[in-house]
């Protein structure tokens, strides 16, 4: 293997990682995931807060994992 060919492997092995809040969109995809998960289960509100204390990045992967199932 060439060194291009090592570089070419690893840049195939890179994640992309996008930050979409403002950027490209005009607003913040999980306040619109907090408000579709409250409006189908309203009882889930106390979650979120809870969740929200244990912080952002938290409460984004909670919002994010129910909002997928």
């Amino acid at each position: 293997m060439s060194i291009d060919d090592n570089s070419q492997q690893e840049q195939k092995r890179l994640a992309s990682v996008w930050d979409l809040d403002g950027t490209l969109l005009r607003t913040d995809v999980f306040a619109e995931s907090v408000i579709r998960l409250t409006l189908r289960q309203p009882w889930l509100v106390l979650a979120i807060v809870y969740w929200l204390c244990k912080g952002r990045g938290y409460c984004k992967g909670r919002v994010a994992a129910i909002a997928e199932s």
